[in-house]
């Protein structure tokens, strides 16, 4: 009985006497706690705080040309069409689009970079009901919260100027198309004619032969 009772009563000396070496050096340990937070608060302090602008997309199509046809044709698709969401996020994400956000904003941040704003912007797509929707939410984390929404906003105006820049150019091209088909379907019609043309004479020439052979044997 007594060997069994030996552990518990050495455990609880040990808790024993380690509470009491804490509370003989309560104040040795309250000076280490004070200089820790002396050093703490003002690193705290001297950090500069980030902030986080977001804004939301909606994401046009973007329309592309079916395959050329076996005449060589080019036919293209109406607005039902499936949008490449990787492709347009992967522009948002380009060089190309994005230095034009830093040239919009160098008077006012010249030490904005490409490759800064690419490492921290970040573009996800929305999700309702399981589901991805159509729109994009687009963060920029920034030390300067007028910045953020700078950057954001001009990414905006670029993104929106391309889309517009590519429809422009797809109905230009759609209108060049149609020309072509114009011009291609009038040739068409202007062969025909002179294939009629060329027909109708040869029957009236014909008909005159035969009927001066028939005048010739009466």
């Amino acid at each position: 009985m007594t060997q069994s009772n030996l552990p518990e009563t050495e455990t609880d000396f040990g808790y024993g006497q380690l509470f009491a070496i804490l509370l003989r050096r309560k104040f040795w340990l309250l000076g280490v706690f004070c200089a820790v937070l002396a050093i703490a608060i003002p690193i705290a302090l001297k950090k500069a705080p980030t902030y986080q602008s977001s804004m939301q997309l909606l994401i046009e199509p973007f329309v592309q040309e079916k395959q050329q046809s076996k005449d060589g044709e080019k036919q293209f698709t109406d607005s039902n069409v499936e949008v490449d969401y990787t492709t347009q996020l992967n522009l948002m994400r380009s060089s190309q689009l994005i230095q034009k956000v830093v040239n919009s904003l160098q008077a006012q941040y010249p030490k904005l970079e490409v490759d800064e704003i690419k490492k921290i912007l970040t573009l996800s797509r929305i999700v309702e009901d399981k589901s991805e929707t159509k729109i994009v939410i687009v963060d920029y984390i920034s030390k300067d919260p007028i910045e953020t929404q700078k950057v954001l906003q001009s990414l905006q105006k670029v993104y929106q100027d391309y889309n517009l820049e590519q429809q422009k150019q797809r109905l230009s091209d759609g209108l060049a198309f149609i020309d072509n088909q114009l011009v291609t379907a009038a040739k068409n019609v202007s062969r025909a004619e002179r294939s009629l043309n060329a027909q109708v004479k040869m029957e009236c020439c014909s008909e005159q032969v035969q009927l001066g052979r028939i005048v010739s044997i009466n």
